[in-house]
């Protein structure tokens, strides 16, 4: 693009030298349109950037904001792969990339540059400490000395053997992937994915296509989210699964989640409280599904008895008791840290089944032993011996014995079949941070003890047991 009288002999040794350190270098040059002349027909971009006069480097400073690394960290520690994808310069990125935590301080890793005849890439292995931030090495003198590569496939096997990972440009990928990825086998192009760390010098379709290419990397697909902060961003968090906007820009219009703060924290936030939400929604799930056994399994009990719920007992069961501790159970708060388990996603899988299958059996158990208890009271007679068969028998008429009590059986099942499911580890709090829960719980358990020891039940009390 410049005059090559115009830029200093040192100009790589000084621009890797910064980018070294994290800068952010913008070089500045400019051209007098009024030489052309008025008779220059074309006034493309292409046309009139060249033969420029270069004036110098501006060096900007972007400081890591607070908390970056210590979340990239609970990232990585929590097995999630981490990238950079950006359109900084790939010496600025992998400065960056160390000063996070993308890159442990001890990886090595492939960088790719063009080659010097600009047909083909090269792979240059670095160790850590010659590019770590503040080091001051420079990277040009000692590039020409590095082992080298022109083989992707022999870089990648370099990764694996090494532990080391790759810093790749946008041309390289654009390059690389412009038939959809079919130069590289299933193997190399997993691989791939799984060894790079940085994408630098990225336009936003490439970073919106290197989204989309890790979604379907693999031999299954990945989720994967992704997080900016500028109206470049947008295509990308658009193509993720997830898209969060840092900051008031352009592509919070873009993202499923947004938020006004400037750092990356809420990432972590959306995923920790996203599994929670999912555990959640699973254990009421099962909450549900139990609770809703024991009360037609309590109903069908009563039949033996010529007997059913009356209407209060009925809303009670639907509306008081199953209604608030599926809400206490929703309470909960998160863990508030990531770890290595990951939420169950689907309600046909073995321990979500077996749990429901389970307490299902517990519980037809308990049910069972009240009939029991019951029918051996030495008070109990048929119904039909007291109330002809050919009477109806309206149940708000009369305080029946045993629909209060299988009402207080069936209470004490969902609240200990509550309790059970309203676990905590490892996506969410345990049930002594939700008091919601145990109030609504004791409440339960004081309201239905009232109302089976402490009701009147006569006259048919004595009619029906004397």
């Amino acid at each position: 693009l410049c005059k090559n009288e115009t830029v200093p002999e040192n100009f790589d040794e000084f621009l890797a030298l910064q980018s070294e350190k994290g800068l952010r270098v913008l070089a500045m040059a400019y051209r007098k349109i009024d030489e052309l002349g008025p008779e220059t027909p074309d006034l493309s971009a292409d046309s009139l950037e060249k033969d420029l006069e270069f004036l110098g480097l501006l060096l900007l400073a972007n400081p890591i904001k607070p908390g970056t690394a210590s979340t990239i960290s609970e990232l990585r520690a929590a097995s999630l792969y981490v990238c950079m994808i950006t359109g900084d310069n790939i010496f600025t990125s992998i400065s960056v990339a160390y000063a996070t935590g993308i890159l442990n301080s001890t990886e090595p890793i492939f960088v790719v540059r063009r080659s010097s005849d600009k047909q083909g890439w090269i792979f240059r292995l670095f160790e850590a400490v010659e590019l770590r931030r503040g080091t001051g090495e420079n990277f040009s003198a000692t590039a020409r000395s590095r082992p080298q590569t022109g083989d992707l496939r022999a870089a990648l096997k370099g990764c694996r053997a090494k532990g080391a990972r790759l810093a790749v440009d946008g041309d390289f990928f654009d390059e690389l992937f412009a038939p959809r990825g079919e130069g590289l086998d299933a193997q190399s192009r997993a691989d791939f994915f799984r060894f790079t760390a940085i994408y630098a010098r990225t336009r936003p379709e490439t970073k919106a296509e290197i989204v989309r290419q890790l979604r379907s990397a693999g031999p299954e697909s990945r989720c994967v989210a992704f997080v900016g902060d500028g109206s470049n961003d947008s295509l990308a968090i658009q193509a993720a699964n997830v898209g969060l906007s840092i900051g008031s820009n352009e592509s919070s219009i873009a993202a499923a989640f947004s938020t006004p703060r400037g750092d990356i924290r809420p990432a972590l936030d959306v995923l920790i409280e996203g599994r929670a939400t999912l555990e959640i929604s699973l254990q009421n799930f099962k909450l549900n599904i139990v609770s809703s056994f024991i009360e037609l399994s309590g109903c069908f009990l009563l039949y033996f008895f010529y007997l059913d719920y009356n209407n209060f007992q009925l809303l009670y069961s639907d509306v008081l008791v199953s209604v608030p501790l599926a809400l206490a159970v929703c309470s909960s708060p998160p863990i508030g840290k990531l770890n290595l388990n990951l939420p169950r996603v689907s309600i046909l899988n073995r321990e979500i089944l077996g749990s429901i299958i389970s307490n299902i059996l517990i519980s037809f158990l308990f049910l069972l032993i009240t009939y029991y208890t019951m029918y051996t009271d030495l008070r109990y007679k048929h119904t039909f011996d007291i109330i002809p068969a050919t009477h109806r028998i309206k149940m708000d008429d009369f305080y029946f014995y045993q629909s209060h009590y299988v009402v207080f059986i069936m209470t004490m099942l969902v609240v200990g079949i509550a309790l059970g499911f309203n676990r905590g580890y490892p996506f969410r709090k345990g049930p002594s941070s939700t008091p919601l829960f145990f109030v609504i719980a004791v409440a339960l358990i004081v309201f239905s003890i009232s109302q089976f020891f402490l009701i009147d039940f006569a006259p048919y009390w004595l009619n029906y047991f004397l």
